[in-house]
């Protein structure tokens, strides 16, 4: 029973130490949080900028970004303001960074993609900006995640094995790690999480929409961390899919190299691996929280496990 226990807590240390440190590492102490910059407009908080980030915007972009505050804060340019303007002064603003491989974040990761920074108490749009560039202004991403599982053989419905996916090699983040069975950010234009994740099982994992129909949401993560790339305040929307073991999924549009199907014991292990994408770890980690697989019996750790899965981010 006494190795028994300390097999737990180590597991539990473990996924904190692994998760806690690439999904929430502004979070740790010695992080460089506090010298971060808000990206205020219109009186609202809506993102964090690195300072050299900022430095750099405001030395070549004066006709986006100025400093505000005693330059404590970035914001707009007098006079820049509305939707439409603010977006196309920054997609102006961001091409031409890109053309100067300014960002290397811009120069190999440019996704011709645009994604919508909002207020987060109201979801209106203020502007919306390259997907790529999104991390420069650390504004909050949105993306959806499924959870894609197979049940007990004894009619339980008792989760057994999850399906996974493996990154393509040619992916231009995360090239290679083990993923989520299906998962994608929301675009500008998308107004239905779940309509968004509907269409990246079927393109991803050839998810036909007759298993789709027993798509469920169950909730979301959001997390807080920094990169080379910047600042990611990001949500994902969750949901479970139960599939049937006569159903394998196949890439359909190339984004992935190959699934594998885990039994779920195998999986806080794995998860906690560097080469486990760590927002879609998390994805999991709730999912092993919320359906019993780690219980505040089994798991030490309960608490802290579920709260690094739910940080609250500091944006309005």
């Amino acid at each position: 029973k006494g190795r028994q226990s300390r097999h737990r807590m180590q597991q539990g240390q473990r996924l904190l130490a692994s998760l806690g440190h690439r999904c929430n590492n502004l979070l740790l102490p010695g992080s460089p949080l506090a010298t971060c910059l808000p990206l205020v407009i219109d009186g609202h908080r809506l993102g964090l900028v690195k300072p050299d980030i900022a430095r750099i915007l405001t030395a070549r972009c004066p006709s986006v970004f100025h400093y505000g505050s005693g330059g404590r804060s970035l914001t707009l340019a007098d006079g820049l303001s509305g939707f439409r303007p603010v977006s196309n002064a920054m997609a102006t603003a961001f091409e031409q960074l890109r053309t100067d491989g300014v960002f290397p974040c811009l120069t190999k990761g440019w996704r011709n993609e645009l994604y919508a920074a909002r207020l987060r108490s109201t979801r209106q749009p203020v502007f919306e900006v390259e997907r790529s560039a999104a991390s420069l202004l650390g504004i909050a991403q949105w993306g959806c995640h499924v959870n894609g599982y197979t049940v007990a053989a004894d009619g339980s419905q008792r989760p057994v094995a999850m399906w996974l996916a493996r990154r393509s090699l040619s992916k231009p983040t995360w090239p290679g790690h083990l993923d989520n069975l299906v998962g994608g950010g929301l675009p500008s234009d998308c107004d239905s999480p779940t309509l968004n994740a509907r269409k990246e099982a079927q393109e991803e994992a050839g998810i036909p929409a007759a298993l789709l129909d027993s798509l469920q949401p169950v909730g979301t993560v959001s997390y807080f961390y920094e990169d080379e790339r910047g600042v990611f305040p990001d949500v994902e929307y969750c949901y479970d899919l139960a599939l049937p073991d006569t159903f394998s999924p196949v890439s359909v549009d190339g984004e992935v190299a190959e699934f594998r199907l885990v039994p779920l014991a195998d999986l806080p292990e794995l998860i906690a691996q560097p080469d486990f994408k760590p927002n879609s770890g998390l994805v999991c980690l709730d999912f092993l929280l919320r359906r019993g697989c780690l219980s505040p019996d089994t798991q030490p750790l309960y608490d802290l496990l579920m709260e690094m899965c739910h940080t609250r981010l500091p944006l309005d």
